[in-house]
């Protein structure tokens, strides 16, 4: 019975430690972007907030991070919904875009440019 016992508590113990939800409170309304070059030549990767600039080009094989500030709304904690567009291009011909929503279920967004391709 002892055994029994030890066993409900030792389960009861590790559903407890691994059900955290997650807290949406403390989050600050920045997204962040991982813009990867999966290519062997240098290519710009830039949102729409940005145009060809050599800060944005990304050599081959590398990544770079952007940070985007969604904009709070009147209830504290709560940030508006953007679309935002991402940019590949070289010597300044866009090659592809692709547009994300960014929101507080969509903060960490990695995006991966190979075979002329956003994906």
């Amino acid at each position: 019975m002892k055994k029994i016992g030890f066993l409900l508590l030792g389960i009861m113990l590790l559903v407890s430690s691994g059900c955290k939800k997650e807290d949406n409170s403390s989050w600050n309304g920045v997204v962040e972007f991982t813009l990867v070059n999966n290519t062997n030549e240098a290519t710009h990767l830039f949102t729409a907030d940005e145009s060809f600039d050599s800060s944005n080009k990304v050599g081959a094989w590398s990544s770079r991070k952007v940070t985007v500030q969604l904009k709070a709304t009147d209830k504290p904690g709560e940030y508006e919904e953007r679309i935002l567009t991402i940019f590949a291009g070289r010597n300044g011909n866009i090659i592809i875009t692709r547009t994300y929503t960014l929101n507080k279920d969509n903060r960490e967004i990695m995006v991966k440019f190979e075979n002329n391709d956003l994906q």
